[in-house]
């Protein structure tokens, strides 16, 4: 969220009240199968027994890791710090890479032995 903020020119990123709607209803449906459902008082609950969860991630670490890779950047509001246009923040056209003669252009090329497809798509089999 940072880089995207940061490389865009974004002003405010805001989630949607219907996707923080939709959020809630989700973890409304996890939490009551989860032992923080239990009737005890907590930070969890604001201290009332029984009162909704909050605060925690509805799954566990593995699968907050996995949802986290593919943001839904459509569920947000924007508003941007920007010039005339949108697109200014793309630049010049080329990459610092590009313009230094001494970097690798193709660093995904490599002998047949070196490659490991599964090196492909942001390390998949780590899922």
């Amino acid at each position: 969220m940072l880089r995207k903020i940061s490389s865009q020119g974004i002003r405010t990123m805001t989630p949607s009240k219907e996707a923080a709607d939709d959020f809630v209803e989700y973890c409304d449906a996890y939490f009551p199968h989860t032992n923080l459902a239990k009737k005890c008082a907590s930070w969890s609950n604001s201290g009332i027994p029984g009162s909704r969860i909050h605060g925690h991630w509805p799954g566990s670490a593995a699968h907050m890791n996995h949802v986290r890779r593919e943001p839904r950047w459509e569920d947000f509001e924007y508003t941007y710090v920007r010039p005339k246009n949108r697109f200014a923040y793309f630049g010049n056209g080329w990459t610092n890479k590009e313009r230094d003669a001494q970097s690798d252009m193709a660093p995904y090329l490599k002998r047949e032995n070196d490659n490991d497809l599964r090196d492909l798509h942001e390390r998949w089999w780590d899922l």
